[in-house]
């Protein structure tokens, strides 16, 4: 099975201000939805994200309206978090975080050691 059909899908991270940075995340779902935030509550979840510090070094990336469409990603991976942009509509946002839809895999678009 091939995951990715589009090479539009991933593309290159085109603003400068995302890359090798500390930047907030935004919870796309509610945290006892996930596996990862399973047993907090909302304002404890958003607290913890508002509190940590996330630096993207990926220098590509999926926008959640494209991963959304991607029937094969988005069958199989929930996004849960995606980075803050200021100037951008969440859907139009990197996908930070995804989970397994079925089972408890998860990926990381950070270094979980710099957190």
């Amino acid at each position: 099975m091939q995951a990715v059909r589009n090479e539009n899908t991933v593309s290159p991270i085109e603003d400068n201000e995302q890359v090798y940075k500390s930047l907030e995340l935004n919870l796309r779902i509610k945290p006892e939805d996930s596996y990862i935030f399973d047993g907090l509550t909302l304002k404890e979840t958003e607290s913890w994200l508002n509190n940590a510090t996330f630096y993207s070094e990926l220098i590509y990336n999926i926008q959640l309206e494209k991963f959304l469409k991607e029937r094969d990603l988005a069958d199989v991976f929930v996004p849960v978090a995606t980075f803050n942009h200021n100037k951008r509509k969440q859907d139009q946002e990197y996908v930070a975080i995804v989970e397994g839809s079925h089972f408890p895999f998860f990926a990381l678009a950070f270094s979980i050691e710099r957190i």
